[in-house]
């Protein structure tokens, strides 16, 4: 959960991101790159750092892992998202102490 909560809440960008996404789920990387005016090879390494946390999924469509061709659509993960927001002030905050 730690890693959730540092890439949702540690870096200002992602937290736009994971925000739009909550408020636009099935948003495409061009909808979220023209509403929240962030570079396009920055969105790029956000939106898989934030995929690889499970903060955020991509959906293709398609039962194949293979997304060449496809536009992927992403989404928040609403019920993860409360879960790191329910942890202890400390950890969301950056410090040891609760």
């Amino acid at each position: 959960m730690t890693n959730t909560v540092e890439a949702i809440f540690g870096i200002p960008r992602a937290r736009q991101v994971v925000l739009f996404l909550a408020e636009h789920p099935g948003s495409y990387k061009g909808e979220i790159q023209t509403a929240l005016g962030l570079p396009v090879s920055s969105l790029g390494r956000l939106l898989s750092a934030l995929e690889e946390t499970g903060a955020i999924f991509g959906d293709v469509s398609t039962a194949s892992n293979d997304r060449r061709g496809y536009a992927v659509r992403y989404t928040a993960d609403i019920a993860l998202i409360r879960s790191a927001i329910d942890q202890p002030p400390g950890l969301l905050l950056g410090s040891s102490a609760h």
